[in-house]
């Protein structure tokens, strides 16, 4: 029901009218039978748009600002629209209707596009307030649109008026066929389009002066009688003749008739639905107010509302979704392309702000690309997407002279240049947000078709001609400064169905009754012919299922007609979608692509029959088939739109990805079954043909000799590459198939590469890693080249460069231990190399795979001694996990193709052989093979044929080069670092294994041990009791399992009492009374030696865990009143000896990189302050360091530059005690004091340059925090 202004403050006293208890009145009139509830009658608004002119929306008033002119304010409030008149501008006017232009494509609400049918709606009726009276308002139509070549200048204006206003609201009833001035509403004789009008205005006044004036509805109805006409008669007896008025719910009176006799047929069409009064009084008289009248309360029932949501313009496929795989939604910089001449900024990248594009014009004609040279790879296919729809905003006044336009171009080659060109006309950008549909298929060239027909694009031609392109857009054509907002774009296809559809609609009624809709088909939009889908469905439904298998093959509009009910008083209102939808068979797929193996560097090619003429998309997988990408025929992929995909030269990039491919005709989609590619990556592949080469490194020289695979090993290559200190990391570094000279130098961590292509002329040096890392290249992010890794013994991270880069991004990981081997590879097939550990201590295996970020693979496999050699032994393009026994020259083999679970064993070799498995005869499978030193000889037992070759191919003291891992596990076992300075420090008090500090504290009171982990971000906590009360705690990893052990020594005896983490209590005796415990890692196996410091000799007693503690070392290093502060200073992985004499300030250091033969000392320090070495500038060396509790202040003399420079920060207070450790996790010490009075740990963090702290309660008075320098 409608609610006005006005009806809101006469509501009372019509509600006191409508209730009065008798059809009879005062002279004894009776209303005889009158319906209640009157069904609406029919409306040129309402019937057209689906929404009357009830000023409850802007889109009421007619889209052109220029036709709504003259008013001094202009505004639209609880459904009225109106405002107060500007006499400075003339004459105002309402436009209800806007005509549009001739030449332009005017989508939405206009008359070009909805004409008013004049032989249908004659009858005109308004509600209108006036704050004057006496006024004559004018009707104005227009049969032509703007600039119609066709018509005349006012576009074959005609006009009348209508009766006068009155001090406030009033009814007005026209004939629009009455006398008129200029060409006449229907019918003229000759004229252009005589039967439509295409524009519809009011101007509300005949004299230009202030007053305020509101529109409250504007109806266009059927003329009285007309067949379909709103025709209602009313009786009465009693006297006559009567006079005849309704009252509406505002009070506003209509006279129906005067001086008339019972009965009398009415046109009540020319009322909105609403709530009303028919009064009926004897006589003549302008209405009943005064005279007594009878009276009957009724309602015009408010029509339901019903509109097809989809099928529609744009619920079809979208070209940007399905072919290029990202929607033109604006939400991001690829949703638009830049040519360089685009005329708009921000660009490259642009404003997407709120998920739009906001641009500022900077001349005429910002373009936005839609479809370029960059993303045209697939063309637009015309015959199939139709509809472009987008929603636009301007930020300036709209003024159509000056540039209030837009307009679409399209070429069918890349680039677009006024020869090529095809201009559509423009359409109107309308002021605020508004969404623009154009069905692009319609469209012909000149006069109204649609397209420029410009002389200078001799290339231009219409949408469906050809595959397209190049596609953009004009958001306006303004030269002065006019920033816009675009949302949404959209090119879409006619909605499909092969089977179902389901048919979506939104449907309501005003007034609250039940609504229920039939749905039709129908081929040509006329309701006459349409064909029932489904009826009786309920509007709040919103959707119905339609199984389109038994419907002919057709295109079919569908058209929804909406009931609040049957027989009188209510209302059927019908909507056409304004797209249809496609019914036809699917395409299907007759053969499967199969899957593939491929050795990298050969072709490979997937094929699908299909039926239904369908086109095709291949599509890849690089998640196991999780999500899809679309392929172009860009290198090395070609057929992306056939039957045939091929792709060229394989990489081992490509290895295990998946293809489909999408097959598509006018009415759906189908996808094939996914097709796994295998390209088994051959390492030491020098010449290109997918088998390994005979390849050695001869450090002597630095020569690499390489025996051609692609002669039967018959030729050779020979290059001087490295010098012999180097470490060969060969592998694929430019992704073009064959394998890349290239070395890791130790001594400045430099990556030194010859590039294969083209022919090992190129060459690259990066510089990655630190002293003590081990290189650990693969192909970890799967673009087909190697990345520079290396794998941090001294704190188990893992550091990756990665190719696709070009090495500027680094990744990290954090698997293993000190000890342990790494051996990267694709354990999971996804094409990436995971980072993984072999432990020799307990065979184990721990795999972190790539596809799902987390160490889901840990196996039991192998025994201490044996050597780690993974490699694809099965085939399967899965890497299996294997060792090498040297002790009995027997290979196990666990498969990969049966998720690991069964293995195979051979016995292939002599204990001093070098196992070197390989590709070598190219049959996709790793080939067991041996490199026996003594004598050169290569053995190889081929897997295509269970038959063994030997080839002659090196010297004794060669490296061979099947793979990085093998090489590196025995050519850099020698060189490869075990511990670094902080990691000592670290496992002092690393408990949960997570190679960050733990705060611990030993309480000798009870004995027990106190220790807050890190691992869970210092939440979560623990207590061990181990000792006695007069025991040194001497924590540190005893069992290189990577975890902090308890340990005690008991000085009066000098024992060791060690708790180990991987489980069991251990007792050595070592030292005497008076000796300094001084545990560390003296041999460089990764775990922690007993050591104890004899002051009074200066005297090191170093107990060995290398050798399970059997043997020892001493050495004479200072003096009785020294402090021994070991670490790591020369970074060679292994404890020096070290002393800090307080006397003096002076440090001397017995380098362990020689043997303990060469010294070093430094003066750093004062006799009060406290020695607390550490590694505080990341290099994998001790850096020098005191903190002085007179002032707190730390003094850092750094290694990195051999102890030239020096940091200087004041951080605790006179009374703490220094715990230097690895409290952030970075890979440097970080300082940090615990101050006993309080027992809080503050410490402030290296990995953001000093500039954060934490500070944590942790003990008690008392407590010894076991990482305390004194």
């Amino acid at each position: 029901m409608r609610k006005t202004v006005a009806g809101c403050l006469t509501a009372i006293g019509m509600a006191a009218l409508a209730a009065l208890p008798a059809l009879q009145a005062q002279g004894g009139i009776t209303i005889g039978s009158f319906p209640s509830r009157l069904t609406a009658g029919p409306d040129y608004a309402t019937d057209v748009f689906g929404d009357p002119w009830d000023m409850s929306n802007p889109e009421d008033i007619g889209q052109e600002p220029s036709e709504t002119s003259g008013w001094g304010t202009t505004f639209t409030v609880n459904g009225l629209a109106g405002g107060t008149m500007d006499p400075a501008a003339g004459f105002s006017e309402v436009s209800f209707l806007y005509s549009g232009f001739y030449d332009t494509l005017n989508p939405g609400r206009t008359g070009r596009t909805s004409p008013i049918d004049t032989t249908k709606y004659r009858k005109l009726s308004f509600r209108m307030s006036s704050t004057l009276a006496g006024q004559t308002p004018n009707l104005q139509w227009f049969h032509c649109v703007w600039s119609d070549p066709a018509c005349d200048s006012i576009r074959n204006h005609g006009s009348r008026g209508a009766e006068t206003t009155v001090n406030g609201f009033k009814i007005w009833v026209d004939d629009m066929t009455a006398a008129n001035v200029g060409h006449p509403w229907v019918g003229e004789a000759g004229a252009v389009n005589a039967n439509v009008v295409r524009g519809f205005r009011i101007i509300p006044t005949s004299t230009a002066t202030t007053q305020t004036i509101f529109f409250d509805w504007v109806r266009l109805t059927l003329p009285d009688n007309a067949p379909g006409a709103a025709m209602q008669q009313i009786t009465w007896t009693g006297t006559s003749p009567a006079t005849i008025d309704v009252v509406d719910a505002g009070g506003t009176v209509l006279t129906i008739a005067s001086n008339v006799s019972s009965p009398r047929n009415w046109n009540y069409g020319v009322l909105p639905p609403g709530a009303y009064t028919l009064r009926i009084c004897g006589g003549s008289h302008a209405n009943c107010t005064g005279f007594s009248p009878a009276t009957k309360a009724f309602t015009i029932n408010t029509p339901p509302t019903i509109r097809v949501t989809d099928p529609s313009m744009t619920t079809g496929e979208d070209f940007a979704t399905t072919v290029l795989g990202n929607p033109w939604d604006m939400s991001a910089e690829g949703d638009v392309q830049y040519t360089g001449g685009d005329n708009y900024t921000p660009t490259n990248p642009a404003d997407f702000t709120g998920g739009t594009l906001n641009g500022t014009n900077t001349g005429l004609g910002a373009y936005i690309s839609l479809l370029f040279n960059t993303n045209n790879q697939t063309p637009i296919d015309p015959s199939k997407y139709r509809y472009f729809t987008l929603r636009l905003k301007l930020d300036c006044a709209y003024d159509l002279a000056q540039g209030s336009v837009g307009r679409l171009y399209w070429a069918s080659q890349q680039f677009i240049d006024t020869a090529t060109a095809t201009t559509s006309s423009a359409w109107i950008v309308w002021p605020g947000w508004n969404s623009y549909s154009v069905d692009l298929t319609p469209l012909t060239f000149g006069g109204s078709g649609g397209l420029e027909d410009l002389a200078a694009s001799p290339g231009r031609e219409l949408w469906t001609a050809t595959n397209k392109q190049h596609l953009r857009f004009t958001p306006h054509e303004f030269t002065t400064v006019c920033p816009f907002h675009v949302d949404d774009v959209k090119l879409t296809a006619n909605p499909a169905s092969s089977g179902t559809f389901t048919i979506k609609f939104t449907g309501a009624d005003a007034d609250g009754d039940s609504v229920t809709v039939d749905l039709y088909r129908d081929t040509d939009q006329d309701p006459a012919s349409k064909t029932l889908i489904a009826s009786g469905i309920a509007a709040s439904a919103g959707q119905y299922v339609w199984n389109t298998t038994a419907v002919p093959a057709g295109t079919y509009y569908i058209y929804a007609e909406a009931s609040d009910g049957s027989g009188s008083g209510f209302n059927t209102v019908g909507s056409y979608s304004d797209a249809p939808v496609v019914v036809a068979a699917a395409p299907s797929v007759t053969t499967q692509p199969a899957n593939l193996s491929v050795a990298a560097g050969q072709n490979a090619q997937f094929t699908v029959a299909a039926s239904g003429s369908p086109t095709y998309r291949w599509q890849v997988s690089n998640d196991a088939g999780t999500t899809y990408t679309d392929l172009t025929d860009v290198s090395p992929y070609s057929g992306a739109l056939s039957s045939t995909l091929s792709i060229a030269a394989t990489t081992p990039s490509l290895n295990r990805l998946r293809f489909r491919v999408r097959l598509t005709n006018a009415v759906g989609t189908v996808t094939s079954n996914p097709a796994t590619l295998t390209v088994r990556d051959v390492v030491a592949n020098f010449d290109g043909d997918a088998r390994a080469d005979l390849a050695v490194f001869r450090p002597s020289t630095g020569t690499w000799y390489i025996a051609n695979s692609s002669t039967s090993f018959g030729s050779s290559a020979v290059y001087q590459w490295g010098l012999s200190t180097d470490i060969p990391v060969p592998g694929d570094y430019d992704n073009d198939g064959r394998t890349d000279l290239a070395v890791y130098r130790p001594s400045n961590n430099r990556w030194v590469i010859k590039y294969s292509f083209p022919n090992y002329t190129l060459t690259g040096t990066f510089t990655f890693g630190i002293a003590g890392d081990v290189p650990a290249a693969a192909d970890y992010d799967g673009d087909g080249k190697f990345d520079l890794a290396v794998f941090r013994p001294s704190t188990g991270v893992w550091y990756v460069a990665l190719s696709s880069s070009n090495y500027t991004s680094t990744t990290t990981g954090a698997l293993g231990l000190g000890t342990d081997i790494p051996v990267p590879a694709d354990y999971d097939g996804d094409g990436h190399a995971d980072i993984a550990v072999y432990r020799p201590s307990t065979g184990m295996w721990y795999v972190r795979q790539s596809s799902t970020g987390s160490t889901s693979l840990t196996i039991q496999w192998g025994l201490n001694g044996d050597v780690p050699v993974p490699g694809d032994y099965d085939g399967d393009g899965v890497t299996d996990i294997a060792v090498y026994r040297p002790s009995t020259g027997v290979w196990y083999v666990r498969q990969s193709s049966t998720n690991f679970t069964t293995f195979t064993s051979r016995q292939w070799g002599v204990s001093a052989d070098i196992p070197v498995p390989n590709d070598y005869d190219g049959d996709g499978k790793v080939d067991t093979a041996v490199y026996r030193p003594s004598n050169g000889v290569w053995y190889v037992l081929q897997s295509s044929s269970s038959t063994f070759a030997s080839y002659q191919w090196g010297l004794s003291d060669d490296v061979p080069m099947p793979n990085t891992q093998v090489a590196n596990a025995f050519a850099g076992a020698a060189t490869r670092p075990k511990v670094s300075p902080l990691a000592n420090h670290v496992r002092e008090s690393d408990f949960d294994g997570d190679g960050q500090t733990d705060l611990t504290v030993y309480r000798p009171s009870n004995a027990t041990w106190y220790t807050r982990k890190s691992g869970a971000g210092y939440t979560t906590s623990g207590a061990t009791t181990f000792g006695v009360s007069s025991d040194v705690p001497v924590s540190g990893d005893y069992d290189g399992d990577g975890l902090t052990d308890i340990a005690v020594y008991t000085g009066s005896g000098g024992i060791w009492s060690i708790r180990r983490s991987s489980g069991g209590t251990v007792v050595y005796q070592w030292g005497l009374t008076g000796d300094v415990p001084v545990p560390g890692d003296f041999d460089g196996d990764g775990r922690a030696d007993l050591a104890v410091w004899r002051p009074a000799s200066g005297v090191w007693y170093i107990r060995k865990s290398s050798t399970n503690f059997t043997t020892s070392a001493a050495f004479q290093w200072g003096l009785s009143s020294d402090k021994p502060v070991p670490g790591d200073y020369d970074g060679d992985g292994v404890m020096d000896l070290a002393v800090y004499r307080p006397s003096t300030g002076v440090w001397y250091l017995l380098k362990s990189s020689t043997n303990f033969s060469a010294s070093a000392s430094y003066q750093w320090g004062l006799s009060a302050d406290i020695p607390v070495p550490g590694d505080f500038d990341g290099d994998g060396r001790t850096d020098l360091a005191v903190w002085r509790p007179s002032s707190g202040i730390w003094y850092v003399r750094q290694s990195s530059s051999n102890f030239t420079t020096n940091v200087i920060v004041q951080w605790g207070l006179n009374g703490d005690v220094p715990v230097p450790g690895d409290y952030d996790r970075d890979g440097r010490t970080d300082l940090a004091v615990f101050r006993p009075s309080t027992a809080v740990w503050y410490f402030v963090h290296s990995s953001t340059d000093l500039t954060t702290s934490m500070a944590l309660q942790w003990g008690l008075s008392g407590d010894i925090p076991i990482l305390q320098r004194k």
